[in-house]
């Protein structure tokens, strides 16, 4: 949009807002307002963004780009209108239990009801809608949109495989070794969800795995010193157990709950060495080894890789990314004003969160989403797996060094997930950790900033329930502290 200039030679004194409205004409809507500058006579400029639509129907209440606590907004205009945005927030997104035991979601069935500033651009929703519309075509030509048919062979599910997607370097060499051992552990370092290993010092008391079922893979070690020389790992599916398969076109499918024991050999290649599919140890539940039969311990493998799929599309995803964004979104829309220095720092990476997480509840996870209906967890597992992963969740598990020392992968070789993330930890860090100390001065900024104490209470109550038992909201308290005024 061209911008607009307008003139005054008078003095325009200690700008507080700008009031702005639109002029719609005849067969518009909406325009779409970037910023204002406003340059005093004096020489002064002034930023004041916008970024959001106007219509006809109200006007908008721009403050300066400038952040300010609620301490320091003294001004009468200023502090009237801080409060008049915080009373349209609370009545734009209310909370909503989506199900019990569940973070709350923003009460609204449709996108459409949201705000404009938060629903997608014009040319994001085209975007996302011309892609998917594209991909299913392309599906809809091959005949897979609709098939319900069985592969009867991994040949022929191959030659879907290849005729569905572009080959690439990775996607040949998956093709070709995802039958491997050391593929398998990678996978659990780098792959869909590297989110599971950990460090093992000691083993499950139900997963009762022996020297002798696993000399051949220590490779003349033992177990006992391989574990405390910090070389064993354990993947436990526990979450899992208990829970029942999906019925997909009146077929039932079927869950396991897997322990995996692996060995980092000197090598730094990660091996499984023991599978374990389910949580109570007995003869009608063996553990699988690398010297059984091939197609048994392939067949084990598979088994923990639907459970791989099954936790971290419900925990990893859906929960920790999703529905916990959505928490930190609304509690800053609707205790923050745009004016406070964290709204600021905020908004841009969760304004479409909204809108994204009402087509996934609408489209997916819905009585006739896609997951709900095709995925082998759905129905009343799916959501009863998320009430375990809300559960179990602790703050300090979604802060990446803190994940990474609690499950003892700070030196395992080949860990590109966390060498990659910690960089990009610390840059990103190092951004928000000067953006706060230059807003908060000490430890009594804090205190008297009544609008971050908001912020975090309906982070507390509504994403992480009132659990005070798990140290959440002492652990957000000391997160917000420590980041601000100890650096």
């Amino acid at each position: 949009m061209t911008p607009c200039h307008i003139h005054c030679t008078a003095s325009l004194g200690d700008l507080v807002m700008v009031e702005v409205h639109s002029d719609v004409r005849l067969f518009e809507d909406q325009w779409f307002c970037d910023k204002i500058s406003v340059k005093a006579p004096e020489g002064e400029e002034l930023m004041f963004p916008c970024y959001r639509w106007l219509s006809s129907k109200a006007g908008l209440y721009l403050r300066p780009a400038s952040g300010k606590l609620p301490f320091q907004d003294t001004h009468p205009i200023a502090y009237k209108q801080r409060q008049r945005q915080l009373d349209e927030a609370h009545n734009n997104f209310r909370w909503r239990v989506y199900a019990e035991g569940l973070p709350q979601t923003v009460d609204a069935d449709s996108f459409c009801k949201l705000p404009a500033e938060v629903q997608f651009s014009f040319k994001k929703f085209v975007d996302f809608f011309s892609t998917a519309a594209t991909e299913l075509c392309a599906l809809g030509l091959k005949k897979y949109v609709h098939c319900t048919k069985s592969w009867r062979s991994l040949s022929k599910l191959e030659k879907m495989m290849s005729e569905s997607f572009s080959s690439s370097q990775t996607y040949e060499y998956v093709l070709n070794h995802w039958k491997e051992d050391k593929f398998f552990g990678y996978q659990l370092l780098n792959g869909l969800n590297p989110m599971m290993i950990q460090c093992c010092s000691k083993l499950p008391e139900n997963f009762l795995v022996t020297e002798e079922m696993v000399k051949d893979s220590l490779n003349g070690s033992n177990l006992e010193h391989e574990i405390e020389k910090g070389n064993i790992f354990l993947c436990d599916y526990k979450m899992l157990d208990g829970l029942v398969g999906n019925v997909v076109h009146d077929r039932q499918q079927y869950h396991t709950a897997p322990l995996v024991l692996l060995y980092c050999n000197p090598q730094g290649l990660m091996l499984p060495i023991a599978i374990q599919l389910g949580q109570t140890p007995g003869p009608e539940n063996p553990i699988f080894l690398p010297t059984d039969p091939k197609h048994d311990w392939l067949l084990a493998k598979i088994f923990v890789r639907a459970a791989e799929f099954s936790v971290h599309e419900s925990d990893f995803h859906l929960l920790r990314t999703h529905l916990l964004c959505e928490v930190f979104t609304m509690a800053t829309l609707r205790n923050l004003p745009s004016i406070h220095p964290l709204y600021k720092l905020i908004f841009p990476h969760i304004r479409y969160t909204l809108h994204i997480n009402i087509l996934a509840r609408n489209q997916l996870i819905s009585e006739n989403g896609v997951l709900t209906k095709y995925s082998g967890m759905g129905g009343k597992s799916l959501s009863e797996l998320l009430k375990r992963g809300t559960s179990s969740l602790t703050y300090s598990s979604l802060c990446l060094p803190e994940n990474i020392s609690e499950r003892g992968l700070e030196d395992v070789p080949n860990y590109y997930y966390r060498d990659d993330g910690i960089e990009l930890w610390n840059i990103i860090y190092r951004y928000v950790k000067g953006v706060l100390t230059h807003y908060y001065k000490s430890d009594d900024y804090v205190q008297k900033d009544t609008e971050l104490q908001g912020w975090i209470r309906g982070i507390f109550v509504y994403g992480f329930l009132g659990k005070e038992c798990t140290g959440e909201f002492e652990a957000l308290i000391m997160f917000i502290l420590h980041s601000s005024t100890h650096y």
